[in-house]
Parts: structure tokens; sequence; C-alpha cells
């Protein structure tokens, strides 16, 4: 902090400003964006996370919410903004993917990506939807960064897989951390043993490339919990300093696989069930196609666009004049920064 000696007689409203400025420079914010599976596990992972006693409901489109954390003998503060997209990965709600990712700096940004472990139908569907949406927008918001800015993230990224890594010519890492959660982990342990482990293998795959720390939770094991929540802690501030560094694959038991502690040689390659046939299908040209290739052969994949029927915000029944109107107007602006891929101020710990 900068130090300034005040003498009997200054204006108390100097040393009030100056205290201000000098504070809020040690002030620490970070941005979280929880998406993924409808049902997974979503908003009581981020309950879990901020202690809220709370009965987790159905989120409704784009759900922002924040933790705050004050360092014992400090005047150092911390503030996270979790913002949460309900809808799976239907593209309308995708469609606001820019709000949460234009709402702070990448250098301080996580992703949080949560798959239901129980459908693995739907599991590829949603992550290849969720990412190819959250790269695009990345991509877009890396040419409002400075060159410095680029050069920290990448410094993070070379930093986590080491100049030595076997696999660092082949990653594709997010522009922020990437988290993925496997949600509903009470219910996967029941499947087949061969169910598990081709999608234990393939979450493997997806997170080693693309620079995530993969994860499995059950709001019904208290011991995952607690291990999402430090994940969670360390994200938001940096506390515990150090994660768990721990790997553990088998999948008998709930995997974590830290960012970079994966190897290709150590996941194996793809497997196929034993009456599948390759004939008439096109051969792959990535890794990533023959992953794909491989778990849609054990799992074919529904679609994870929603039936959505009438929305009872349309429907002539439930009309509510004064609140149709102020909807209206929200819509109408959420459609502007949507359009115009607006950075979204939030509330400062300096601004007040």
């Amino acid at each position: 902090m900068e130090e300034k000696e005040f003498q009997e007689g200054d204006d108390l409203w100097d040393i009030i400003q100056h205290i201000h400025k000098t504070t809020s420079k040690m002030n620490y914010e970070s941005t979280h964006f929880v998406l993924g599976s409808k049902f997974s596990g979503k908003t009581s992972l981020i309950l879990r996370f901020l202690d809220r006693d709370e009965s987790p409901v159905p989120s409704i489109a784009l759900e922002y919410t924040y933790g705050r954390r004050t360092i014992a003998d400090s005047v150092t503060r911390q503030i996270c903004h979790i913002w949460e997209l309900a809808g799976g990965a239907a593209k309308n709600y995708l469609d606001m993917v820019v709000v949460p990712l234009g709402s702070g700096p990448l250098k301080t940004m996580s992703v949080i990506l949560v798959l239901d472990l129980s459908q693995p139908s739907l599991l590829w569907a949603v992550w290849e939807t969720a990412v190819k949406e959250l790269k695009t927008v990345l991509s877009e918001r890396a040419k409002d960064c400075t060159p410095e800015e680029i050069e920290t993230i990448k410094s993070r990224i070379t930093g986590a897989y080491g100049p030595e890594h076997p696999d660092k010519q082949l990653l594709s890492p997010l522009l922020t951390k990437f988290v993925i959660f496997g949600g509903k982990y009470d219910l996967f342990k029941e499947l087949p043993i061969e169910q598990r482990t081709v999608i234990c293998k393939t979450l493997r795959f997806l997170s080693h490339i693309h620079g995530a720390t993969l994860q499995f939770f059950t709001t019904k094991s208290e011991g995952l919990c607690s291990r999402a929540r430090s994940l969670l802690s360390h994200l938001a501030f940096d506390a515990p300093s150090k994660p768990n560094k721990t790997l553990a694959v088998d999948p008998n038991k709930p995997l974590l696989v830290p960012m970079a502690a994966d190897t290709l040689a150590q996941i194996g390659a793809p497997t196929f069930p034993e009456d599948y046939s390759q004939k008439g299908v096109a051969t792959p040209k990535t890794p990533l196609e023959l992953w794909k290739k491989s778990f849609c052969a054990y799992f074919p994949q529904e679609s994870v666009e929603l039936d959505l029927g009438l929305s009872p915000s349309v429907d002539p029944k439930y009309s509510e004049p004064k609140i149709d109107t102020l909807k209206a107007k929200k819509d109408a602006e959420l459609q502007k920064i949507i359009r115009e891929r607006k950075p979204v101020k939030l509330l400062r710990y300096s601004d007040t």
C-alpha cells in the first residue's frame, strides 16, 4: 500500500480519500460463469460454495449472485461475481454467454461447466455445444485485451503444463480458467463398469486438451461437496493458495484430475463396442473427432434444444400488463447487450 504521513491539522476529507484510494487497490475481484446440463446440480454447487442453507430452485435464464471475503488482520477485501446460465445448452440460452464473459478481466475469470454424469446420452452434446459457444465469445473478448493481458494468460497456461509436457502441441485451452464438474456421481456409480470407463476416459480427454480441471461430485456426499467447495474457493479467492493436486482416475471412484496432471498416454486410446461397424462412416480427421465417434457409438446423443412449449410469460391466461411491460423492456436491454457484445459493468468496491 502507498504510505503517506499525515500531520495534525491535515484536512480530514483528504485523509479519507487517500485511505479509500489506497485500500481499494488492495481489493480483489473475480468472475465465475457456471453453465451446463439441466438439473445437474449447478445451483446446489453454488449454494454449497457460498455456504447458504437454502433449497435450490430451478434457475431462470441468466442469474447473478456474489460471494465476498475479508482477510483477517488486513484491509484486503475479496469479491467473486457468480453467473449461472439455465437451460442446458439450448441455443436461446447460450446466446446470453456473452454477458458473463464480458463482465470482468479474463485473467481473473473462470468457466465452470457442470455435466450430468447420469445422462450420457446428452453429455457430449451439451459439452460440444457449450464449449463451441464459449470459444467463440472468448475469441472476441481476446481482441479487446492488451498484449500484456494476453501474455499473462499464456504464461498461466504454459506455466501449468511446463515446457516438457508431451502433449503441449495438441492442447487447445480456453483463455480462462476452466473446470469441468461431473454432477450426480451418486447415480453415475450405479452404471455398468464398461459405461463408466468410457465416460471417464472421454471426460479426461476433453478436460485435458482444453486445459480444464476435472472433478466429480454429488450433493449426497459431504466429502465430495467439500472437495468441490475447496476448488471453487481457490478459483474465487486463491484460498487455499495451492489446490488439491491429487490425481484420481479409477472409474470405480470419483475422478479428480487437476489441470495439466494427465497425459494422452495415461488416458489411452478410445474404444468401440464389439458390435460396432464402421462401414459407411467417415474417417475421423482429428483426435477430437475420433473420441466423439467412440463416445457416440456407446451413447447416441439426443438434441440439447428445449421443447419450451408456450411459456407462461407469453400465455394470455397469465397476462400482467405492468410486469409484462417491464419484462419486455428488460428483454430488449438484454438483446442489445448480446448484439453489441458490450461488457457488463458490475458494482465494484471502489465505486462505493
